[in-house]
């Protein structure tokens, strides 16, 4: 949860790109969590981010936001996660 709060403060300040790559590594970490938490805070990305969508780093991390909240609804389902390569 800290990345997720520095990635907050970072996008307070304005720092969208920093926020993006801080926004990326919770990403990367969220196929091994199993937090609801953690899957209410990418919920709500989108709409923290929602309002900078014009920029490219913040469509990469709702386009992986998106893919990951599916994937952590098919893993609640008993649906394995995908296979990283």
């Amino acid at each position: 949860m800290t990345t997720v709060r520095m990635a907050g403060l970072l996008l307070s300040l304005g720092r969208l790109d920093r926020a993006c790559a801080a926004w990326h590594a919770v990403l990367d970490d969220y196929p091994l969590l199993g937090s609801g938490r953690v899957d209410a805070v990418v919920r709500q990305l989108r709409g923290t981010l929602g309002r900078h969508a014009a920029s490219p780093a913040v469509r990469s991390v709702l386009a992986r936001a998106g893919a990951a909240e599916a994937a952590g609804r098919g893993r609640r389902r008993g649906v394995p996660p995908p296979r990283r390569t």
